[in-house]
């Protein structure tokens, strides 16, 4: 990812409901859960930080809805798997879901998630 265009950082959380019971589901949550793009002017660096130990992103850890195709590109994640990157065009002014995809190495469990951002308009 560019290092000349700003940065918007996405915390992500993950977690057992029960860790004691195996087969409990995992929950993941994000923070914010609508990245509020308004703000800003032109491409965007979109960050998503995997605070949780334990948890990496899956390979294709954040997955836009089909018509976003051409505002926000494919995720890169770091080599450690913590970290997830995309670069957003910000220019239409739209809202477009997306789902965060992590996963517990140990199980192969893959949890998720279904934020929101919203573009500035021009």
């Amino acid at each position: 990812m560019s290092t000349t265009n700003p940065t918007s950082v996405v915390n992500v959380f993950a977690c057992k409901k029960d860790p004691s019971n195996a087969e409990e589901p995992h929950e993941t949550k994000v923070s914010p859960e609508v990245l509020d793009m308004t703000h800003f002017d032109g491409v965007q660096v979109l960050t998503w930080q995997l605070k949780t130990e334990g948890y990496v992103f899956r390979d294709d850890p954040i997955v836009f809805q089909s018509c976003a195709a051409k505002v926000f590109s494919k995720a890169l994640v770091s080599d450690d798997g913590r970290t997830a990157s995309v670069l957003s065009q910000n220019n239409d002014g739209l809202a477009y879901t997306y789902t965060v995809f992590v996963k517990d190495p140990k199980t192969g469990h893959v949890s998720s998630v279904d934020p929101l951002v919203q573009n500035e308009g021009k």
